[in-house]
């Protein structure tokens, strides 16, 4: 424990001089080792809770969170969050006497309480309540946001507002029928999909993508902001495993192809589940401004320790109301939800890497990389995955709390993602964080969308979302602009790839404005007896024999008709998980089957 004398003896006349004066004693004593034995009795006597008692109430709260909260030393960063101002002892950035009047001087040395001095504390000072993370409640958000567009102009932005839970329960599906059906390109190494598969992922997304094409910047040296859902679907599936690389192209794996059948909220959580873990991007990366993030020595830390603290004050917000993100900041910074982005910061920079290096003081703060990069998990990742709702603006001078870094000032805004404003977390959200553990999912009120005749033609009466169109891909012929034939060539054809024909049929019964007609579901039960009437069992070995004889005594000697068969005259087929058997049975026998 360190003592009170020991911080005392530490001190210089010149620090210990304006806090004996704090105690209004008669005839201050002047030398040194009289004032650490006066300070040390005082401050270690009943008169301490005195002294406490006359700090005003901020300054009260600085000890209290102090002692309780902080590890005995004053935050500079949550303090302040939480409290929204810092008392005047804290303005002074040196460590020299306190300023006048300021009787935190007392309790706090080099921004700290030394620990002899809190133990004693504790026993009177009240811990603090936590903070409070404000909502807008029953409220929706704003409408409009006002931002500046120069020193005295302003200019009033629609507030877009998307329901990203039902947003992915259609595009899941969307993105997955594009990786059956080939569309889907990536990088051999970086698995980043192509720009004409993003192209494709973007024109399936429920409304477009965030932000259009048109949106983008003029600005050459700003990277474009109408790339964001479509970019991470392709990661989000291949870090959950729902698809492989097979060369450029992605693949359905097995686990894939079950999720387009099961619950789409078993497969949403397991996807966020494995991205917070393992995710295989950096969400930094995507905040390209910011260079430096492959040099060596930048000692970032691992993307899974910040996932898991943003993760955790997601599950504080309460389900259904809409929370500002600047108020979620505020939050994270109160409550310690804080994380380290690198353990180097010099090695990062914007423009340049000597003059515009985050290593400086007053730069690459806590709004420049923790913010940005909870921004950019919150907007890209989890409200793509549809746990969170969102509200926002264009990115341009949304957030220009970055303007005093150097080379900065043509930039209109730090990351693309810049303009979210607010988020909710929903039914969704709170059954993958494990606030709930069955999903309630909304009751889809969208009117019929076709009508399935009984000559298994299919007229569409509205407009399919994008997945629903894949699926009459995949299934149907098209035989007009909006008319389909479910046709037995198909149907066959999807079932040969492993589509599942009990998944059409659910889709066409729960779009389709009446009852399926009986001849439509008499067609299912035909198609579906044909798909299993046969069953592959494995691979197999064929094996030509020299005489039908030969092949006829293999086939029934005792040693070896346990692992073929005939199939035909001369020919014996061999499973391939018996082939060893075989041999080692063949071998007894006097034969021997040559290797290829």
């Amino acid at each position: 424990m360190t003592t009170l004398r020991d911080v005392l003896s530490g001190l210089t006349v010149f620090d210990l001089k304006p806090r004996i004066q704090l105690l209004k004693v008669d005839r201050p004593p002047t030398r040194k080792a009289d004032l650490v034995d006066l300070l040390e009795k005082q401050l270690l006597s009943d008169k301490l809770k005195v002294q406490w008692q006359l700090l005003d109430g901020l300054e009260q709260q600085a000890v209290a969170e102090a002692i309780h909260h902080y590890n005995g030393c004053f935050d500079r960063l949550r303090f302040p969050a939480k409290y929204g101002a810092v008392p005047k002892f804290f303005g002074r950035r040196d460590y020299g006497s306190p300023p006048d009047g300021s009787r935190l001087g007392l309790f706090f040395y080099h921004d700290e309480v030394p620990e002899e001095l809190a133990a004693r504390l504790r026993t009177f000072v009240p811990e603090p309540e936590a903070a409070k993370l404000n909502t807008l409640g029953d409220a929706a958000p704003p409408e409009t946001w006002t931002r500046r567009t120069g020193k005295q102009h302003q200019a009033a932005m629609t507030v877009r507002c998307a329901n990203m839970e039902a947003a992915a329960k259609q595009e899941l599906g969307a993105v997955l029928r594009l990786v059956d059906s080939g569309r889907i390109s990536v990088g051999e190494k970086t698995g980043i999909a192509g720009a004409a598969s993003l192209r494709q992922i973007g024109e399936t997304l429920t409304g477009g993508d965030f932000y259009s094409k048109e949106e983008n910047s003029d600005r050459k040296w700003v990277s474009p902001i109408n790339v964001i859902r479509a970019y991470a679907w392709p990661l989000l599936i291949q870090s959950g495993g729902l698809t492989k690389k097979a060369g450029k192209k992605l693949e359905l794996t097995r686990k894939g192809k079950k999720a387009l059948s099961e619950p789409f909220e078993e497969a949403i959580e397991e996807l966020f589940s494995r991205w917070t873990a393992k995710g295989m991007l950096d969400e930094l990366r995507r905040i390209d401004v910011i260079k430096g993030q492959t040099a060596k020595g930048v000692r970032l830390t691992p993307p899974s320790d910040r996932r898991a603290m943003i993760e955790a004050v997601l599950s504080e917000c309460p389900v259904g109301e809409w929370v500002s993100i600047d108020e979620l900041f505020r939050f994270m910074r109160a409550e310690g939800f804080i994380f380290e982005v690198s353990r180097n910061l010099w090695k990062l920079y914007i423009g340049n890497s000597e003059y515009g290096s985050l290593g400086y003081s007053g730069t690459g703060g806590w709004h420049i990389l923790q913010a940005r990069y909870t921004l950019a998990f919150l907007f890209e990742y989890v409200a793509t995955l549809g746990l969170i709702d969102v509200a926002y603006v264009h990115p341009d001078s949304a957030r220009p709390d970055f303007l005093n870094q150097w080379g900065t000032d043509d930039l209109p805004f730090l990351s693309r993602y810049d303009g979210l404003l607010y988020i909710r977390l929903n039914p969704l959200g709170a059954y993958c964080l494990g606030f709930e553990i069955h999903y309630a999912p909304t009751e889809d009120e969208a009117p019929p969308l076709f009508r399935v005749r009984p000559d298994l033609e299919i007229e569409l009466t509205g407009e399919p979302m994008p997945a629903d169109r894949i699926m009459l891909e995949q299934f149907a012929e098209p035989i007009a602009a909006d008319t389909w034939k479910i046709t037995q060539n198909k149907i066959l054809r999807a079932i040969e790839e492993s589509r599942s024909i009990d998944e059409f049929h659910a889709f066409l019964a729960s779009k389709a404005d009446h009852a399926l007609p009986v001849e439509v579901e008499q067609f299912f039960d035909d198609a579906k007896n044909r798909s299993e009437a046969m069953e592959e069992i494995g691979n197999a070995r064929l094996i030509r024999c020299r005489t039908p004889a030969l092949a006829k005594m293999i086939a029934s000697d005792p040693l070896t008709q346990k692992f073929c068969m005939l199939a035909g005259e001369r020919e014996l087929v061999v499973p391939e998980k018996l082939e060893g058997k075989f041999r080692q049975a063949l071998f007894k026998q006097g034969f021997v089957l040559p290797k290829k």
